[in-house]
């Protein structure tokens, strides 16, 4: 998948979603350029002028020259065609975000949410409260949950998160491919303390 053309990115899946986001930021300028180009151009052409001649356009009548049908089928097909690839493109990228990329060397943490912070077990059964340690260019799996209310746990620089409930799990993964310390935060209102709700995820 595509990284972003300007922002930094920490690893997948934030470089797909600006793939996808770079894609739609793309079309949309080519599109909204076309559109503002035409507008001005058919401004200045069909500019009001002083005339008495009997061809003036009438009220309730189309002009022939104003009438291309060719030109409105091409309009319609190249419309067809963006929003098609919008969408296609979108349902590929949600697909992949969604399902966990297969490998031999997964690393698996288990996330419960608590009022108000965030308790990580690792694979050892080693458990440590605020901040998580992870290893660069390896698939990471959270498996998510609470321990009291709902909560929702968010990466926010990896562009990625789930809920965490209570007696349920929920699965995200990242692949971080920058070493450094990221942000974790509850994205769900959760009682008083839900803005203190913050963790930290370290990459080596």
């Amino acid at each position: 998948m595509t990284h972003g053309m300007v922002l930094q990115i920490p690893g997948e899946p934030a470089g797909t979603w600006y793939s996808l986001f770079n894609l739609y930021f793309s079309l949309g300028l080519l599109v909204g350029s076309v559109v503002v180009g035409m507008l001005l151009y058919f401004v200045w052409k069909y500019r009001e002028s002083v005339s008495n001649e009997s061809d003036d356009i009438k009220p309730g009548v189309v002009p022939g020259e104003r009438s291309n049908i060719k030109l409105i089928m091409v309009f319609f097909g190249l419309t067809s065609i963006i929003l098609f690839t919008l969408a296609s493109y979108s349902i590929l990228v949600t697909n992949y975000v969604e399902k966990v990329p297969k490998a031999d060397d997964i690393f698996e943490v288990t996330v419960q949410g608590f009022q108000w912070g965030w308790r990580f077990i690792y694979p050892n059964g080693t458990e440590v409260v605020g901040e998580v340690v992870v290893p660069k260019d390896k698939i990471v799996v959270f498996r998510i949950t609470s321990m009291d209310v709902f909560h929702k746990f968010q990466l926010i620089e990896f562009r990625t998160g789930a809920d965490a409930l209570p007696g349920a799990f929920n699965v995200i993964w990242i692949k971080p491919t920058q070493a450094g310390t990221y942000t974790i935060q509850c994205y769900e209102l959760c009682g008083i303390g839900h803005s203190l709700m913050v963790a930290t995820l370290r990459v080596v």
